[in-house]
C-alpha cells in the first residue's frame, strides 16, 4: 500500500511532459458562444519562452510567438517565463461574458493582458499561489479570471506565467452557466471521494480503539496524510484550509509528501511483521524513517527544485526498499505480502495513468479523470482482503502447531482460545467491511418514488449478496428530458460492483453531452472497453422520455421493456439490436435507437433477469407470464403499491430456494392526474399572460391541489400574486419553486421584491445579495440592495452600492437621487 502511494506523489508532482512542436499555422480566435463547456485554449495560442523572465507586455506584443500544437501546453520545471497569446471574437451584437480558467493549481504568477483590437492595452489582472487567496476573482480551487466581450468585437489576450513548480498553460474557455454546472458536478464528485475516504480514516481508527493494533494507527496516519496531500494537489488546501498562508500552501505539498511516506513505511513494518521475517531490513527502514524524519523541515528552507530532487531521491529510494521488504516477506511465507504487491500494483497503474492525463499525454476523458480517486478506494477492499488473508494464514498456522503440539494441547488452550478470538474479531471486521461497500453501493441508487412533470418512477432493488452487479438511474436531461436506465454487470459481487461503478460514473458523464440512448451507449461501451481488462461486461436498457411523453429508447443485450397500454389493457414490448457493453468496440456498430410513445396512464417496467429467473422450491422459474399477470392485477394500484405488491410475489416465490441473481425492478408511470393540472397550469398562465393575475389564481390553485410540488404552478401563482399586491403569499410559493430551482435569478429578485414589500428588509437585501450573485450587471437586484441596505441602517453599504450602479449606469437618476440622500443624512 506506501510504495504506490509514494509513486503517486513522484509522478504527480516531478514527470516532466514531451516537448513541444511547432507548427507554421497561425491560431484562430476563439468564437465565443453562450454554451461553451471547457474549451482548451492550447489550439488557439500562440507560446513564447522567456528564459531570463524580463520581457515587459511591450517587448512581448513585438516578439515572434510559435502556434502551440497542444490543447494544454505544458513545460516541466523551468526557470524561464512563459508567454502564451491568443485572440477572443464575439460576433454576435450583445456582449457575452465569459470565463478564463487556469486549471493548473500551482502556478506561482499569472497575468492576464487584454488588449484591444489595435494592441492598446485595456487593462491587466494578476493571479497566482502566492497571493493570498482572497485576492482571487472567483472563490474556486483553479485561477478564474470573467470578461465580458461587447457585440461585434475583437480582443487579444497575452498570459505571461512565471512559476518555480511545472509549467502548465491548461487554460480553458467557459460560459458562465456552464462553469457553475461544472463547477457543482466537481463538487459533489470530490464530496463523494473526501467522504468515503473520511469513513474509511473514521472506520479504521474505531478498529484500532477497539484491538490497539498498530498498524490500523499507522494505516489511518497515511490515509490523513494523503488525503490533504490530495487537497493540495487539488487546490482544496488552499482554499478551505489555510486561504491565508500562500507562503505555507506553495510549500507544505513536499510536507505532506514526506510524512505519507513515513506512516506508510511503519504500516508496512506492523503489517508485514518485518521485525519478525526480515529483520535486517526492519532496520533499514527504520533508518529510512529516521532520515525522511529529519528532511520534514526541509521544504521550509530548501527552494522548490531543490526539493523536487530531494522528494524524488528519498521517495524512490524508500520506494524501492519497500518493494524489496515485500517481495521478501512473500517469499518467506507471509501469504498477506501477496495482496499487498497488488494493492501497490494496482495504484501505481492508476497513478502512471493519472500522471499521463495530467501532462496532455493521454485524453481528458472520464476514465484517466477518476481512476486515481477511484483505485484509491478499491486499495480500501483490497486491503480488506489482505486481513481476510492474513486471518487464513492464521488459520493455517494455528491448525499445524496443533498436530505438532497435541501433548501441549492443554498447556496452550489459553493461548489457542485467545487466537481464536482475536480471528473471529478480524472476521467481524471484514464482514462490517463489506457491510460498508454495499452501503455505499446502495446509496448510489437514486431515491424512489421519483415525480417529474407527470413521470412517476418507482424502483426496487435486492442484491444477491452485501454488494450486487445490478443498478438503476434517473436523470435528469437537456431539454427537459427524463431518462431511466437499468443495467446489469456479469458476474456477482465485489467485482460486479466495481464494474458497476464504473458505468455509473460513465453514463453520468455521457447524458451531459448526448440525448438520443444509442449515443450514450457507444460512449459508455468505449469507457468500459478501456478500463475492463476481464471477459466481463455490461447489459442495459435507456429509455429517454420527453416532456411530451414521446420516447426513445435503446437495449443492449438486456430484457426487453414492457409497456402496459391502460386504456386498451395490452402489453407492448420494446427492443432494439444491440450487444454488452464493455466487451468490444465493434458493439458501437449495432446500437440503434427504437422511438415510441406513451400515453397518460401507461406503465413501462424494466427488469433485470434475476427477477423472472427467480426459482422457487420447485425448481420453477418466475418467468415474464407471470411478471404481465401481476402487472394487470396492480394496473389499477398506485405505482408505489403496485412495485411492492409485485416485488413481494417475487420474494415469496423464491422463499423456498437460495438467491442466485441480483433482482431489480423499475416501473414507470404517466400520471394520469397530470392532464387535467397541465390543463389548469395552461390556463392560469394564459390568464397571467393577458395580465389578467387575479383570475389566474383560480386555475393555478386547482393544478396546486393535484400536484402540491409542481415547480411551474408555483413560478405562475407566485408571480401573480406578486402583480396582485398579494405580498406574502407570493413570497411563499416562489420560495417553493426557488427550493430546485436556485440559479434563476430575476424569480430570486421578485422574492426580494415581496419582502421588501412587506417591510422584511432583512430577507429582501438577502435575496437581492443572491439574484445579483447569479446574474451580471443586474442593475434593479443591485438597487433593492442598496435600498434594503438603506432601509436596515447600513448607510455605508448602501453608499457603495449607488456609486457601483453609478459607475456601470452615470444617468441612473434613481439611484443619483438614493446616493444623494444618503450622502446627506
Amino acid at each position: 500500500m506506501s510504495a504506490r502511494h509514494i509513486i503517486t506523489a513522484v509522478i504527480i508532482l516531478f514527470i516532466l511532459p514531451a516537448s513541444q512542436q511547432t507548427s507554421a499555422r497561425a491560431a484562430e480566435p476563439l468564437e465565443l458562444t453562450s454554451t461553451m463547456s471547457g474549451i482548451p485554449l492550447g489550439r488557439h495560442m500562440e507560446i513564447l519562452e522567456d528564459p531570463a523572465g524580463s520581457l515587459n507586455i511591450r517587448g512581448a506584443a513585438r516578439a515572434t510567438f510559435y502556434p502551440s500544437r497542444e490543447n494544454y501546453p505544458a513545460f516541466g520545471l523551468t526557470r524561464s517565463a512563459y508567454w502564451a497569446r491568443f485572440s477572443v471574437r464575439n460576433r454576435g451584437r450583445s456582449a457575452v461574458t465569459w470565463h478564463l480558467e487556469a486549471a493548473y493549481p500551482h502556478l506561482d504568477r499569472i497575468e492576464v493582458y487584454r488588449l484591444d483590437a489595435k494592441g492598446g492595452l485595456i487593462e491587466k489582472r494578476a493571479a497566482g499561489d502566492l497571493y493570498p487567496f482572497a485576492s482571487r476573482e472567483m472563490e474556486h480551487p483553479n485561477f478564474v479570471f470573467s470578461y465580458i466581450e461587447e457585440g461585434e468585437s475583437l480582443h487579444h489576450y497575452y498570459v505571461r506565467v512565471k512559476t518555480s513548480s511545472s509549467m502548465n498553460l491548461h487554460f480553458a474557455a467557459w460560459s458562465p452557466e456552464e462553469f457553475r454546472r461544472d463547477d457543482g458536478r466537481m463538487k459533489v464528485l470530490f464530496g463523494v471521494y473526501y467522504g468515503a475516504m473520511l469513513v474509511m480514516v473514521i472506520y479504521n481508527l474505531i478498529i484500532f480503539f477497539s484491538l490497539l493494533d498498530r498498524s490500523y494507527l499507522y494505516y489511518v496516519l497515511y490515509c490523513l496524510a494523503f488525503i490533504v496531500f490530495q487537497l493540495c494537489m487539488n487546490g482544496l488546501a488552499f482554499q478551505l484550509l489555510w486561504p491565508d498562508f500562500p507562503w505555507w500552501a506553495n510549500r507544505s505539498l513536499f510536507f505532506w509528501v514526506l510524512l505519507a511516506v513515513i506512516f506508510a513505511v511503519q504500516f508496512l513494518r506492523y503489517f508485514l511483521e518485518t521485525s519478525r521475517y526480515v529483520p535486517l531490513l526492519d532496520r533499514v527502514l527504520i533508518a529510512n524513517t529516521l532520515v525522511l524524519a529529519a528532511a520534514l523541515p526541509a521544504p521550509f528552507f530548501v527552494g522548490y527544485r531543490q526539493m523536487v530532487v530531494v522528494s524524488v531521491a528519498l521517495t524512490m529510494g524508500t520506494a524501492m526498499v519497500l518493494a524489496v521488504a515485500a517481495i521478501r516477506v512473500l517469499l518467506l511465507g507471509n501469504r498477506a505480502a501477496r495482496l499487498y504487491i497488488i494493492t501497490w500494483a494496482a495504484f501505481w497503474i492508476g497513478t502512471i495513468v493519472f500522471s499521463m492525463k495530467l501532462f496532455s499525454v493521454m485524453p481528458d476523458i472520464v476514465v484517466t479523470r477518476w481512476l486515481l480517486q477511484v483505485v484509491s478506494l478499491v486499495q480500501m477492499v483490497l486491503l480488506s482482503l489482505c486481513l481476510a488473508d492474513k486471518i487464513n494464514s492464521m488459520t493455517g498456522q494455528l491448525e499445524a502447531l496443533n498436530l505438532n503440539l497435541e501433548n501441549k494441547v492443554h498447556e496452550r488452550t489459553g493461548e489457542l482460545d485467545s487466537a481464536l478470538m482475536i480471528m473471529k474479531m478480524k472476521e467481524a471486521e471484514l464482514q462490517k467491511e463489506f457491510d460498508l461497500a454495499g452501503d455505499i453501493q446502495q446509496g448510489m441508487l437514486p431515491r424512489t418514488p421519483f415525480y417529474h412533470e407527470g413521470v412517476r418512477v418507482k424502483a426496487y432493488y435486492r442484491s444477491m449478496g452485501k454488494v450486487g452487479g445490478d443498478f438503476y438511474d434517473i436523470f435528469h436531461m437537456k431539454g427537459g428530458y427524463t431518462g431511466v436506465l437499468i443495467a446489469d454487470a456479469s458476474g456477482h459481487g465485489m467485482p460486479a460492483a466495481f464494474i458497476t461503478a464504473l458505468a455509473k460514473i460513465s453514463f453520468a458523464e455521457a447524458i451531459q453531452t448526448s440525448l438520443f440512448p444509442a449515443d450514450i451507449f457507444r460512449h459508455v461501451n468505449d469507457e468500459l472497453v478501456k478500463a475492463i481488462r476481464t471477459d466481463d461486461f455490461v447489459t442495459a436498457f435507456l429509455v429517454v422520455i420527453s416532456p411530451t411523453y414521446d420516447v426513445f429508447f435503446c437495449n443492449a443485450s438486456h430484457q426487453k421493456a414492457l409497456v402496459y397500454r391502460r386504456d386498451s389493457g395490452t402489453f407492448a414490448t420494446w427492443d432494439t439490436r444491440g450487444l454488452f457493453m464493455g466487451y468490444t468496440q465493434d458493439a458501437n456498430n449495432m446500437y440503434e435507437d427504437g422511438q415510441s410513445r406513451l400515453e397518460y396512464g401507461d406503465r413501462l417496467v424494466l427488469y433485470t433477469d434475476g427477477i423472472v429467473g427467480c426459482s422457487g422450491g420447485s425448481g420453477e422459474t418466475f418467468g415474464e407470464r407471470r411478471l404481465e399477470r401481476l402487472i394487470v392485477e396492480t394496473s389499477s394500484l398506485p405505482l408505489d403499491e403496485a412495485v411492492e405488491r409485485v416485488s413481494r410475489a417475487c420474494e415469496e416465490f423464491g422463499a423456498g430456494a437460495r438467491q442466485i441473481d441480483d433482482m431489480t425492478l423499475v416501473m414507470v408511470e404517466i400520471d394520469p392526474a397530470y392532464r387535467e393540472l397541465i390543463e389548469y397550469r395552461d390556463r392560469g398562465f394564459q390568464l397571467m399572460w393577458r395580465q389578467r393575475y387575479r383570475d389566474a389564481i383560480g386555475p393555478l390553485r386547482r393544478a396546486l391541489e393535484i400536484n402540491a410540488n409542481d415547480e411551474k404552478s408555483h413560478l405562475f401563482i407566485g408571480e401573480c400574486y406578486l402583480k396582485n399586491g398579494d405580498y406574502e403569499e407570493a413570497a411563499g410559493h416562489l420560495l417553493k419553486y426557488l427550493h430546485n430551482n436556485e440559479f434563476d435569478a430575476n424569480v430570486w429578485y421578485d422574492l426580494a421584491w415581496a419582502r421588501f414589500c412587506l417591510n422584511d428588509f432583512a430577507a429582501s437585501l438577502k435575496y437581492a445579495i443572491r439574484a445579483n450573485g447569479l446574474k451580471v450587471n443586474f442593475i434593479d437586484a443591485q438597487m433593492l440592495c442598496g435600498i434594503s441596505m438603506k432601509k436596515t441602517g447600513d448607510r455605508a453599504g448602501a453608499r457603495r452600492v449607488f456609486e457601483k450602479i453609478l459607475a456601470a449606469d452615470p444617468e441612473n437618476e434613481i439611484a443619483a437621487k438614493e446616493l444623494r440622500e444618503v450622502e446627506h443624512e
